[in-house]
Formats: structure tokens, sequence, C-alpha cells
């Protein structure tokens, strides 16, 4: 350090060259093994585990106002209700209809 300065290495708010490597590979394993359609499978099986995954996923920053976590748990609702209204569209259109 310089006098009190940082000098060299990463800039603030690079990340890691491990972290992002690690998260490329995570996301080429979960298109890999079905993405979205997969997780809420798992998810729709062991719904405690995920929300137990989802909820780390919302920032825990204490100083946000409760509207702003009241706003937040409805962004949340209203995700979960779309994906699982996609998920639900998306098995009607694989099941076959039968023609009477």
């Amino acid at each position: 350090m310089a006098k009190g300065r940082k000098t060299g290495g990463r800039q603030k708010g690079t990340s890691n060259h491990s972290t992002v490597v690690a998260k490329e590979a995570f996301q080429l394993a979960f298109e890999k093994i079905g993405g979205v359609d997969a997780l809420a499978g798992w998810g729709t099986k062991h719904p405690t585990e995920f929300y137990r995954l989802y909820s780390r996923l919302i920032p825990l920053t204490g100083d946000a106002p409760l509207e702003s976590w009241a706003d937040l748990l409805r962004e949340a609702e209203e995700r979960e209700r779309r994906m699982m209204q996609e998920h639900y569209d998306r098995q009607k259109a694989k099941t076959p209809t039968t023609a009477n």
C-alpha cells in the first residue's frame, strides 16, 4: 500500500474469480438437469427445503423500511404464483387430450 491507498489487486466490487467460475458451473449444471422445470418439480416434492433455499436469496438488510419488506414478500409471492402457473401450463400442454 502506498501511503494508505490501495495500489494493486482487485478493484472494489469485483467478484472473486473462483466465485464466478463456481456460479457459472452451477448455472450449467442447473440447465443440464432440467432447469426451472426440474427445480419446480423438486420444490413440489420438497417444499421445506425449497423455501429454505429460496429464503436465502432474499436480502437480509435490517435497515429496509417495513413497506419494502412487504413489497418484497408480495413480489416473491407473485413470482411464485407465476412460476407455478407456468409449470402447470407446461404440464397441461404436455398431457395428451382425448377426443370423444
